[in-house]
């Protein structure tokens, strides 16, 4: 769920900076997230494109996310792929043609990366809300 402030896709950006800033984590290459801003023929931003990127934790876990968040603030294409050190996965949330049986979202669980299963929607707020749940609890 958007903060209420999240008007545009300019505040969506900010959003994001924010929730990585605020996430624990770092990028071992650089110290910003990447984000592409998509614009149309006029130089009117439409879309924010984030492509895979690496956001790393102290304990050896990782985050490789991308997204692409449409003009009316919809995330139309992510995944969020969650694993411990040694690439042990925790779960990889996703949302892309090509699994449209179940539905427009769905999650692969350590066992199953194959078989994957209809899930709810998320965001980044989810997805990192998930992972400081996950970390509390190891």
């Amino acid at each position: 769920m958007l903060p209420g402030w999240v008007a545009n896709l300019d505040d969506y950006w900010r959003w994001l900076e924010q929730l990585v800033d605020r996430s624990g984590g770092y990028f071992e290459d650089r110290d910003v997230l990447i984000v592409e801003a998509m614009e149309d023929d006029e130089g009117r931003l439409i879309a924010l494109r984030l492509p895979g990127q690496d956001l790393r934790y102290y304990d050896g876990s990782y985050l490789y996310f991308g997204m692409e968040v449409e003009e009316d603030l919809e995330l139309s294409k992510y995944h969020f792929h969650y694993a411990r050190s040694l690439d042990e996965l925790v779960w990889r949330e996703d949302k892309h043609p090509g699994h449209e049986d179940l539905g427009p979202a769905h999650i692969h669980l350590p066992g199953a990366e194959d078989d994957p299963c209809p899930s709810a929607e998320v965001d980044l707020k989810v997805v990192l809300d998930r992972i400081w749940e996950d970390q509390g609890n190891r």
